[in-house]
């Protein structure tokens, strides 16, 4: 006998129709492919601006250091080959755009005496260093081989252009002090500022010497229009030193115009000099 079969009365379920893509949509996948678009171009820009820089400027031999050339307004210029050694700039190895132009200028700012360095690239093969140096004002007292610049700045003698003979001299200073080149003496600044200014603006008062050992006062000894050596006693202060510049300079030009027997100008009283 046969088995009836049974038909399967159900019918496949149709798939539910895909719901068009919203305008919104279209507009988002539009802006993600010009994204991609946009940042694969900049890529290949990128990597191909640096394979053409490292192709024309870095790896080309033409470019390759043969002259290193220093300027400065003082004992380093035109020394050449000691500068470039003192940096470690290799003649013939370096090429002039792998050298990295600010470490190589915070080490020429060591160089005893330099205060300021540019460097510049001059195609194809040179480096040239344009230095700034220290002018010495002052010279230390038992310490012959150093100077002081007017930021209190301490040089050596040896690395500079200027004699000592006709600078001011810094005394008050022990014997058994130790100085590095370019460290800052901070107890030397305010006595070097004034230095300066009467350099600068009463070119006809000279400082000889300042003592520093007082932190509260100054002794400067002057003298006005290369005549006698006289005194000066001020507060180790800038404070109103401008004005007690000018009331030095009208009691140096009383006493020189009637030699007079005074030796000590007292500037410790506002706008005031109290002569001794």
């Amino acid at each position: 006998m046969k088995k009836s079969v049974k038909k399967n009365d159900k019918k496949p379920k149709n798939k539910a129709p895909s719901q068009p893509m919203s305008e919104e949509s279209k507009m988002i996948w539009k802006i993600v492919l010009l994204f991609l678009i946009f940042g694969s171009v900049l890529c290949a820009l990128f990597f191909g601006s640096m394979y053409i820089y490292k192709a024309v400027c870095t790896e080309n031999s033409n470019y390759l250091l043969r002259n290193i050339v220093i300027v400065s307004n003082g004992y380093w210029d035109n020394r050449n080959k000691v500068v470039g050694g003192f940096l470690k700039l290799k003649i013939g190895k370096d090429n002039i755009f792998r050298i990295k132009t600010e470490e190589i200028r915070k080490k020429a700012l060591t160089i005893p005496g330099v205060k300021e360095c540019e460097i510049k690239r001059i195609l194809p093969d040179t480096i040239q260093l344009n230095l700034v140096e220290r002018v010495p004002r002052a010279r230390i007292s038992r310490h012959n081989a150093y100077f002081v610049d007017e930021d209190g700045t301490v040089l050596m003698k040896k690395y500079s252009m200027v004699s000592a003979q006709p600078l001011p001299l810094i005394t008050g200073v022990a014997a058994n002090r130790k100085f590095s080149v370019n460290s800052k003496a901070p107890d030397f600044y305010n006595a070097m500022q004034i230095i300066t200014m009467t350099l600068r603006y009463y070119s006809d008062i000279e400082i000889l010497a300042v003592d520093v050992r007082d932190r509260d006062f100054l002794k400067f000894y002057v003298r006005y229009n290369k005549g006698s050596m006289r005194q000066a006693i001020m507060p180790n202060s800038l404070n109103g030193i401008d004005i007690r510049l000018k009331a030095l300079r009208t009691a140096l030009i009383r006493s020189h115009a009637e030699n007079d027997k005074v030796s000590v100008y007292n500037l410790s009283f506002d706008g005031r000099v109290v002569c001794q």
